[in-house]
């Protein structure tokens, strides 16, 4: 298991991301950390993850990223539920 940071630019005001949500919602554990930034637990990788998100028709001049975290973090104004999710959740 891993947990993954999921980062997006969405370019296209008129695409409707639902598609994307519910993607992103369907793992086991998630946590969204900003207005484009998502915290995943996941077996699957990072290659994997990014294609999943390209299959979802994603439009040309979107940008993500997606990565794999590290054991060091520290946050700032985040939801307390959100930071609350990483302290439990965080898997190096």
């Amino acid at each position: 298991m891993n947990t993954l940071c999921i980062y997006y630019d969405l370019n296209d005001p008129q695409h409707q991301y639902n598609t994307l949500i519910n993607y992103l919602e369907q793992f086991k554990g998630y946590a969204q950390a900003g207005s484009r930034v998502w915290f995943v637990n996941s077996d699957k990788d990072c290659k994997t993850v990014r294609d999943d998100i390209n299959e979802l028709g994603m439009p040309e001049g979107d940008r993500i990223i997606v990565f794999k975290v590290g054991n060091d973090w520290q946050s700032h104004g985040l939801k307390p539920e959100t930071a609350n999710w990483i302290k439990i959740n965080w898997l190096p």
